[in-house]
């Protein structure tokens, strides 16, 4: 009886582990055919401003575990409407290769990573993942453009609240003067993006726990 019931449970389990297998074996050959846009990506988590980005795929990976017995429901079926996006992406990431425009290419192989997901698992795993999927767009290192509007609202904030404790404060530029204390928001340069996606990164996982 019990080498019956573990031989079922091998049977039960076969079509997740060969698309497993398969979807294993397609991610190993997209990161070597996106190699150096893989690299790029990496380089730029050791900056300070992305350095969060070492974290976006344990996460991703924490929030699938979250999901296991709602996905042992489901039975993984291929889906080929995933091909054409694959290959509007792929087209996409060559054109930004050709522009040299390096966040595009980024946002295409993780995108296609994503899809890639969606095809070889089927539709009904892919909303099942949603949430996870998307979270791993936070891989591309992207937002340094909102850094200035970031640090406006962070010193605006910050002196309306002095204000509202009732302590004189002036604001210039980006920085403010008290009569005890100077302060700035030069360190939003820095980690202004780590905080955006830290707030995320939390509402998600509280909303999935």
């Amino acid at each position: 009886m019990e080498i019956a019931s573990q031989s079922r449970l091998i049977g039960d389990n076969s079509p997740w582990l060969r698309s497993g297998l398969i979807l294993c074996c397609c991610l190993v050959i997209v990161l070597l055919l996106f190699s150096t846009t893989g690299a790029a990506i990496v380089s730029l988590w050791r900056t300070s401003s992305f350095s969060h980005g070492f974290l976006i795929i344990p996460l991703s990976i924490w929030l699938i575990w979250m999901r296991r017995e709602q996905l042992r429901l489901l039975t993984p079926t291929p889906t080929f409407w995933a091909l054409p996006v694959l290959l509007s992406l792929s087209f996409g990431w060559l054109l930004a290769r050709l522009a040299a425009i390096g966040v595009v290419q980024q946002f295409c192989v993780i995108a296609i990573i994503i899809v890639l997901i969606w095809g070889v698992l089927g539709s009904a795993v892919a909303r099942a993942l949603l949430m996870p999927l998307v979270f791993l767009l936070f891989a591309v290192p992207f937002g340094e453009a909102f850094v200035p509007k970031l640090q406006d609202f962070s010193a605006w904030f910050a002196v309306k609240g002095l204000d509202l404790c009732g302590v004189p404060v002036l604001l210039e530029g980006r920085f403010f003067f008290s009569l005890r204390k100077m302060g700035g928001c030069r360190s939003m340069q820095r980690y202004s993006i780590s905080y955006v996606f830290t707030g995320c990164g939390i509402s998600i996982c509280r909303a999935h726990i």
